[in-house]
């Protein structure tokens, strides 16, 4: 018996062996249930009915003998569908097959010629060959078709040649209507000159890694697309990506429309307090003028000379608000806090400051000991504000019958100024003092009713920043809170 006779008559027990080898593979490999189809077992007969028929065809030759200018081997058939769902697979099952062969031939002692093991290996391999690039294509295929990016290619003279099925799930177009029109019968007539020019760009090998345009939905309206594309030179064609970007672009326009609104609010309400506080200096100079008026009268009954005391202070008090709203404002709108810089000595700056304030809360003590002037290049009217705020906010959180410390010092090329006090409540945390130099603050034991706007470390901190320089503060239950600043001397 032939070789090609054997693998004729025994065709169906081949088959059985084969099936019944897989399977037992299978459970060893720990695979539960049927490992084989009827399909697989048709694509199996018909492999070895090829090969049959190839070893019949095949022309009888010696090893030495030249080979034919035809190549009688089987070839893979298009169209016929993979054996496994994956290439390791696969290949086992015909290596199963190969020994199925040759463990049938040893039993009917056929032994086949050189010649015909060369057919039998080669047509298996052209199968493990084929099914493979099924497998391949089969799984670019299922990419190409599930992926929710819209894929297309695309030739340079403006038409699809082919289109993912996304296209069709966003625009409503067929995949009929979109490959016999051009493509630029579907982008929105606004964008019709861009893109073509785009591909034209393509189409001279740029790539493309953003271009957005709009493309028509059938039965009306548009969808924002944004697309990547690479040119395949030489063969006249683009693969393209496109990601639907409608929603994030409105959303991105809704909310950039939310800010400015909100800006303009802020800008607004910034602009109108500076106002506020500007039309108010003028009445409440009056006040101040008359109450020092009334305060220099002679013959003021004490009664009358207490209320005119009483609404100075106040006005003063009020005048500093304004003061404090005005440069907020400048602050926020911008503007920053303006500095005219010239030769003053920030010592004579604190002594005047600390004597000031010490005549408004009577009873409290200031102490700096310093005679020695530290000059430098600054603003010394805001200086004086700096210094002043920083001591009230020692002064109102600190124990009535307590004391302020005021200190100055060089190092190198500035000056560190520092304002110290003991405790009201206890110490400032840590959460608490990265609050404090935030305008309106009310944050924690800092805070108390009756004692301005909240704006005093906040404009202090700007007119630090103005000077180019730095304030901080440490606060424990030991040593009290201390504010530090440190400000270039140029």
């Amino acid at each position: 018996m032939s070789f090609s006779a054997l693998i004729e008559e025994r065709r169906d027990e081949i088959v059985q062996r084969w099936e019944a080898r897989s399977a037992r593979v299978a459970r060893e490999d720990g695979i539960p249930g049927p490992t084989t189809s009827a399909a697989q077992r048709q694509r199996i007969a018909q492999l070895l009915g090829r090969i049959g028929e190839g070893l019949r065809s095949a022309p009888g030759r010696t090893a030495q003998e030249p080979s034919p200018a035809r190549d009688p081997r089987p070839r893979p058939r298009h169209g016929t569908p993979a054996l496994a769902a994956d290439a390791r697979h696969a290949i086992r099952d015909y290596v199963i097959l190969r020994d199925a062969i040759f463990d049938a031939a040893e039993e009917a002692g056929v032994t086949p010629a050189y010649r015909e093991l060369r057919i039998l290996l080669d047509a298996i391999a052209t199968e493990i060959t084929a099914d493979a690039l099924l497998l391949a294509e089969s799984e670019r295929e299922l990419f190409f078709r599930t992926i929710p990016d819209l894929l297309c290619v695309a030739g340079f003279d403006g038409h699809f040649l082919r289109v993912n099925p996304s296209f069709h799930f966003l625009l409503g177009w067929t995949e009929e209507e979109l490959l016999s029109r051009p493509i630029l019968e579907f982008v929105h007539p606004d964008d019709r000159e861009r893109t073509r020019q785009e591909i034209e760009r393509i189409a001279g090998g740029v790539f493309t890694m953003h271009f957005e345009n709009r493309y028509l939905v059938k039965g009306g309206g548009h969808r924002l697309l944004s697309w990547v594309a690479r040119p395949v030179m030489g063969r006249g064609f683009m693969y393209a990506v496109a990601r639907d970007v409608t929603e994030s672009r409105r959303y991105e326009q809704e909310r950039e429309a939310t800010l400015t609104a909100l800006q303009r609010t802020a800008q607004f309400r910034e602009r109108f307090l500076g106002i506020v506080a500007h039309d108010l200096r003028t009445p409440l100079a009056s006040i101040v003028t008359g109450a020092q008026v009334l305060l220099r009268m002679a013959g003021m009954p004490e009664r009358g000379a207490r209320i005119a005391r009483r609404i100075d202070v106040t006005a003063q008090r009020t005048s500093k608000m304004i003061d404090d709203l005005m440069d907020f404002s400048r602050v926020r709108l911008g503007a920053g806090i303006p500095i005219e810089r010239a030769t003053v000595d920030l010592a004579g700056i604190v002594r005047q400051v600390a004597d000031e304030t010490c005549a408004v809360y009577p009873g409290r003590s200031v102490i700096f000991l310093e005679r020695e002037p530290f000059p430098g290049r600054w603003d010394g009217g805001r200086l004086a504000q700096l210094v002043g705020n920083l001591i009230k906010n020692a002064l109102d959180y600190s124990p009535p019958n307590s004391t302020v410390g005021i200190s100055l010092t060089r190092d190198g090329e500035e000056v560190c100024l520092e304002v110290r006090n003991r405790n009201l409540d206890g110490p400032i945390s840590d959460a608490h003092a990265r609050e404090l130099f935030e305008p309106f603050y009310k944050g924690g034991i800092r805070r108390k009713e009756g004692k301005g706007l909240g704006l005093g470390l906040y404009i202090a901190n700007e007119i630090v920043k103005a000077h180019g320089g730095t304030i901080s503060v440490h606060s424990d239950a030991q040593t009290g809170t201390c504010f530090s600043v440190r400000l270039p001397t140029g």
